[in-house]
């Protein structure tokens, strides 16, 4: 085993560990809760009705509502244990290190040292570490798509390709995000010559693959194309969508996107994407080298287009956002999980050519110090802003914990103010006391009567709807380490809920 593995390993260990122990740490969102519908779906089987095919989008598939509902569905019953983030969160965060181990072990047949660099830096990268604590469909995406390449790369190695893992892995992708289409391509594009040569050899595997493949995509094709934009989401220059681009790569927009800012100083970020630019400018030149003075290798080749066809897709996706959902607004980032395990498959690369081209060759401190640079740039802006929301409670926990005493089912109904505390507070309660929305912008839930019962309401203090008539009982929570303050009352009048 070389340093660099040693190194890899000790590093994945440490954030598989720190990961597991934060899971919690971030607020519970309302995308995230609405996994718990899976219940609702479950009962409609057991009552003798046919669920929904996807309950959640109509543009995205069942399979990952289905997958990440799962857990929770599980547990639900267990009722001496608390409902808790982690049991969806910790789907994608399985799968992402499923992922990363059958990533790595392909890697390692082509080049041991490359597969070292590779597991450090997927351990690492600033929207793996972000958002496989996100219970999102497209998190999903962050270890599909790492098995994915890894079979693009298996293909241009033995050159028998394994069609239906391929399809069936492939469609489950494009059921969480359209942006999977062009991710495909560029994934899959660099191995198009033994694809091809495999498929006449083997037709009906290769049929078989593609009839899976629309098969499971079916559900997301039958609504294409999604809405590309919407109100207020525009972008203001293209030169902006670049710079949030460099901010996506070096960690700034992630980061903000959790934490609400990037901590650290302006010019750790700057100092990362300059060195990031120094290798794989530097890693493209000698990939261009070696092709035209034909000593390339078969790995070489695979990494040059790949170079090329990671490139043009990020170029087309951001060209995407530029005319659809900019990526000024924090979350966008999620456009490009496709390109994730490619784009830290050339890191990996460019590192590792870079420590073996230059005068750092045979020097295995020099190596580590680099990889600890990189290590600390990230885990400086990371790490003790997730110790720190560790300190707090999830408001809307905080608000499900006092509902649950204070309203119970049957005399006494609540009403959440939005989508951002109505579906973590269903999902926390599991579902034990009744509750309604005072607005909702999508995802509506069931309207109970009111007729002869309590009132009561959580709401965000400040908001536009807070309330401020006669009440019987009001709990306010204070602002959490993870989440925003709310205030929770009962005996509140039905008029100001807009009830007659």
């Amino acid at each position: 085993m070389t340093l660099i593995q040693r190194a890899a390993m000790v590093l994945a260990a440490g954030v598989i560990l720190f990961q597991v122990a934060t899971l919690t740490s971030v607020q519970l969102n309302g995308d995230e809760a609405l996994y718990m519908l899976l219940v609702e779906e479950l009962r409609r089987i057991f009552s003798g009705n046919w669920p929904q095919l996807n309950p959640v989008i109509h543009y995205s598939g069942p399979f990952d509502f289905w997958i990440l509902g799962s857990v929770y569905a599980l547990l639900y019953g267990w009722k001496s244990l608390e409902a808790s983030a982690w049991m969806v969160r910790i789907v994608p965060f399985v799968l992402f290190w499923a992922g990363v181990w059958g990533f790595a072990r392909e890697v390692r047949r082509w080049s041991a040292p490359l597969s070292g660099w590779l597991v450090a830096l997927l351990a690492i990268s600033p929207l793996c570490l972000v958002y496989t604590k996100i219970a999102w469909q497209h998190s999903l995406l962050l270890g599909a798509f790492s098995l994915l390449v890894a079979e693009a790369l298996r293909a241009r190695r033995v050159g028998g390709i394994r069609w239906l893992r391929i399809g069936a892995l492939a469609g489950l992708c494009s059921e969480t995000h359209p942006t999977v289409f062009v991710g495909l391509v560029s994934v899959f594009l660099p191995s198009i010559q033994p694809l091809w040569a495999d498929a006449r050899r083997h037709p009906r595997r290769a049929l078989g693959a593609v009839a899976l493949f629309f098969a499971f995509a079916y559900p997301v094709l039958r609504n294409f194309p999604p809405p590309v934009s919407e109100a207020g989401e525009r972008a203001v220059s293209l030169l902006i969508e670049f710079r949030n681009f460099a901010n996506i790569i070096t960690g700034a927009q992630p980061f903000s996107w959790m934490f609400h800012r990037d901590f650290g100083p302006d010019w750790l970020p700057i100092s990362l994407f300059a060195l990031l630019a120094a290798v794989l400018l530097r890693q493209l030149e000698s990939l261009v080298r070696l092709w035209r003075r034909g000593e390339a290798t078969e790995l070489d080749r695979f990494l040059l287009w790949l170079w090329l066809s990671h490139f043009a897709t990020a170029m087309l996706l951001l060209a995407m956002c530029y005319r659809g959902r900019s990526l000024q607004f924090l979350g966008h980032e999620r456009y490009f999980f496709v390109l994730v395990p490619g784009w830290t498959l050339l890191q990996a690369d460019a590192f590792r050519r870079f420590v073996e081209t230059t005068r750092l060759r045979g020097r295995p401190w020099a190596m580590l110090a680099l990889l600890g640079f990189v290590t600390l740039n990230i885990g400086w802006r990371f790490v003790p802003p997730t110790l720190h929301a560790t300190r707090g409670t999830d408001p809307s926990l905080l608000a499900a914990r006092w509902l649950t005493r204070n309203c119970p089912a049957g005399s006494c109904v609540g009403y959440a103010e939005n989508f951002w505390n109505y579906w973590p507070i269903r999902f926390y309660t599991r579902d034990a006391i009744q509750v309604r929305f005072f607005s909702h912008n999508w995802k509506g839930g069931p309207a109970y009567p009111i007729e002869g019962k309590e009132l009561a309401a959580c709401w965000f203090p400040g908001s536009e709807i807070e309330y401020r008539g006669p009440m019987r009982v009001r709990f306010d929570i204070p602002p959490q380490a993870m989440g925003a303050a709310q205030s929770c009352a009962t005996g509140v009048q039905a008029a100001f809920l807009g009830q007659k």
